[in-house]
């Protein structure tokens, strides 16, 4: 599930191994770290999204809820376009 926040896209998928927990990833390692506050980030190679965290579904629910209660857009790709200062139909497929 992609979440598209103020600033950033997160991504969650779970993990089949352990289905009290989450993998979260995001387009860039900065990303991860201001929404997967405490939490390890590991970083594999070879993958688009490479900076992820496994976090319980629990955690996962509380930072997305604190995030979610923050967004102040009411029009993502304008958003996107102020924060970068360019076109947002080019800027959101790097952004995310």
């Amino acid at each position: 599930m992609w979440t598209s926040l103020n600033d950033f896209f997160v991504c969650a998928v779970s993990v089949p191994a352990k289905s009290y927990m989450f993998k979260v990833r995001a387009r860039k390692r900065e990303y991860l770290q201001r929404f997967i506050l405490g939490e390890e980030i590991l970083t594999t190679k070879n993958s688009d999204y490479s900076d992820r965290a496994f976090v319980t579904k629990a955690a996962f629910n509380a930072m997305l809820a604190k995030r979610v209660g923050e967004i102040s857009y009411d029009n993502f790709k304008i958003t996107l376009e102020q924060l970068t200062k360019g076109p947002s139909d080019v800027e959101i497929v790097d952004y995310h």
